[in-house]
């Protein structure tokens, strides 16, 4: 084991982790949460297990009430889990929790010169900030999508570009671009790094994001104050300096914004600034009003499991039921500490708010001794205030748009508060050694367990993703052999949905109802699964149970999803057509949001299936309701026109020059 740490330095492995999670589609993909789990796993053994300590080394755990609070925090969501309502989805956020934790605490205790190591991870961050931002440059001026992304997108799908995700990296990076800035002394080569600055700030200025930039301005202002208040006796140098910078920063930043849309407009439409911030783009104001609702409904939704939640990563299954507008969903709550208090339940918040608000304050007393009390103007440790900027703006962005299930923003989030934590270690005392061992077992039981997870789920998402491979190139029975083959899987994530769908495609019910149970011994809350019951009973004849199925489906997602009370009429008219007669006003209504909403092409509703779930539900309703045919053609028609008007211009839409 001596000779394997030896050729493996535990902080480059946290380079390499920093470059596949930023440059590799911001780190969402499940890959990297393994990646994560499996660094942090080595990280721990390195520390504890392995390494030859010196004669009289101070050893650190961390502050103990830090370490304290991040147990509590990674012991909730790992209980929150247990205890889902929702578990077929949320391992991957659980991964991401503890990865995190055991990677804050390896650093917390390792850093031996914590000013050589914090100035190596920014310097690295910095350089892979650039190439990213060059990588998105050519996105975005080859590419259709309409606002820069940097490397947050995957090209495979059309519709997983992440520019506001993008907007809140660079809310984290560029704060300590700005610190690295500020030591060079050199004029060619403060120069280049304030032209880098610049374009920098330019990339985010066209990600079109209202909150990145309205987050952007309070972080110069906090750091202007941060400014005044640390340099009040040197005004002239330091403000000399600062604006020299700026101006050279702002110059860049219009240039780079300007250039890439003239260069884009060669190739592609580009978005208009007045209507952004006017809100007469696409979206209008819908994206301010949706958050609004999202939060009313997390706190209700928060309010119903407030001990530990419905589970991690269930927003997506138990917001609809209280959606009242079309489409008018998502995967979490846009704000971090709902989502928290909504997913691991209300204690999981507290701890969370109560780690960030500890490290702060620990940042903050540093500060007001160095620059208020001690009167210094520089010190081995000039990051805090820029590093408390950045981890205070990007946490504030989080409060209207949640983008932490990005591990490229989540990983460097995380060292920064932990860099703004280290200094506070000169001042604790030597931990002594039955404290060391009791918090070394207990993070290396934490390190252990989930790495046997690890290594056990991850060959079901490889055999689970072979089989997904399989079913969408046609082959049913392979995919079927591969989801045998995961059957074992806690992961599962739409695993027993896809195995269903080809079970009852073959007309193999007994084995597709098996399947059905047991996607509902993991989450009885997904629509699409109660909807798969109701077809598997509709199939057989048990209209009863049909409609049943249907009826709880339709509680939990109808404003998303017309096949749904297609699938519960159908049914109805076969148990009792009277039931539809009883519901044909509210029937009527849904039918008409749908219809407008496929009109204005809300969320591109015109481009799902939802078009032709419509002209298949009025088809039924006119043949019932004679009288009211005409009204019912008439929407049908209309639907159908505008579906064609916006499917053809998305086909005629000029296809990207890279992909």
């Amino acid at each position: 084991m001596k000779s394997l740490r030896s050729w493996i330095d535990p902080a480059t492995l946290i380079l390499l982790l920093l470059s596949v999670v930023v440059l590799w589609k911001g780190g969402k993909t499940l890959e990297t949460k393994w990646l994560l789990i499996g660094i942090a796993g080595f990280l721990t053994f390195s520390w504890y297990a392995w390494r030859r300590r010196k004669p009289n080394e101070r050893i650190y755990v961390a502050h103990p009430n830090l370490w304290t609070l991040l147990l509590l925090l990674v012991g909730w969501t790992i209980l929150s889990y247990f205890l889902s309502r929702t578990k077929n989805y949320g391992l991957d956020e659980v991964f991401q929790s503890v990865g995190l934790a055991l990677t804050m605490l390896y650093v917390l205790r390792s850093s031996d010169d914590e000013s050589r190591f914090v100035n190596r991870v920014l310097t690295f961050l910095a350089v892979l900030t650039i190439i990213a931002c060059g990588i998105g440059f050519v996105v975005y001026v080859t590419q259709p999508v309409a606002r820069f992304t940097g490397t947050f997108f995957d090209p495979r799908f059309s519709t997983d570009y992440w520019p506001n995700a993008w907007a809140e990296y660079l809310l984290l990076i560029w704060p300590a671009f700005a610190y690295l800035l500020r030591k060079i002394r050199k004029m060619t080569s403060w120069v280049i790094g304030s032209a880098l600055l610049g374009f920098m700030i330019g990339c985010l200025f066209l990600s079109y994001s209202r909150g990145g930039v309205l987050v952007f301005f309070g972080q110069l202002g906090l750091l202007a104050l941060i400014y005044l208040w640390s340099y009040r006796d040197d005004m002239v140098r330091e403000w000399n300096q600062m604006l020299r910078s700026g101006a050279l920063v702002v110059i860049v930043a219009v240039v780079t914004f300007v250039g890439a849309n003239a260069l884009r407009s060669h190739f592609h439409h580009v978005q208009s600034v007045t209507e952004k911030v006017t809100f007469s783009a696409a979206e209008g104001s819908s994206s301010v009003t949706e958050r609004l609702n999202f939060w009313k409904e997390s706190l209700q939704l928060s309010m119903a499991h407030p001990i530990v939640g419905w589970g991690p990563y269930s927003f997506r299954f138990i917001q609809p039921r209280l959606q009242d507008r079309i489409l008018e969903t998502s995967d979490h709550s846009h704000n971090v500490f709902l989502k928290y208090a909504v997913e691991r339940g209300i204690p999981a918040a507290i701890f969370l708010i109560a780690i960030l608000f500890l490290i702060w304050g620990t940042a903050w007393r540093l500060m007001v001794s160095i620059y208020w009390i001690e009167k210094r103007h520089s010190s081995d440790i000039d990051w805090l205030p820029f590093l408390l900027v950045s981890t205070v703006g990007v946490t504030v962005h989080n409060l209207i748009d949640y983008n932490l299930q990005f591990l490229g923003i989540a990983l460097p989030f995380t060292l920064f508060l932990t860099f703004l934590a280290l200094p506070k270690l000169r001042t604790l005392p030597k931990v002594p050694p039955p404290t060391e061992r009791l918090a070394g077992k207990v993070e290396i039981l934490l390190a252990t367990a989930f790495l046997v997870i690890a290594l056990v789920e991850g060959r079901f998402l490889v055999l689970s993703s072979l089989g997904r491979h399989e079913e969408a190139n046609g082959n049913d029975a392979r995919a079927l052999y591969f989801y045998n083959k995961s059957s074992g899987e806690l992961f599962s994530r739409d695993l027993q949905l896809s195995r269903t769908q080809l079970l009852i495609k073959k007309k193999l019910f007994t084995e597709a109802q098996n399947s059905i149970e047991r996607a509902f011994q993991q989450n009885p809350e997904d629509a699409r699964a109660w909807r798969l019951q109701g077809d598997i009973a509709m199939q057989q004849k048990r209209y009863d149970d049909a409609l049943k199925s249907y009826e709880r489906a339709y509680n939990l997602n109808h404003f998303n999803d017309l096949g749904i009370t297609r699938s519960y009429v159908e049914a109805a008219l076969q148990v009792n057509p009277d039931l539809v007669t009883l519901q044909k006003k509210t029937i009527d209504e849904l039918l008409t949001r749908f219809s407008r909403a496929i009109l204005e092409n809300t969320h591109f509703i015109a481009l799902s299936t939802n078009v032709e779930e419509l002209a298949r539900l009025t088809e039924i309703l006119e043949k019932r309701y004679p009288k009211d045919a005409k009204s019912y053609r008439t929407m049908r028609e209309d639907a159908r026109k505008h579906a064609e008007f916006e499917r053809a211009q998305s086909e005629a839409r000029q296809p990207g020059l890279l992909w």
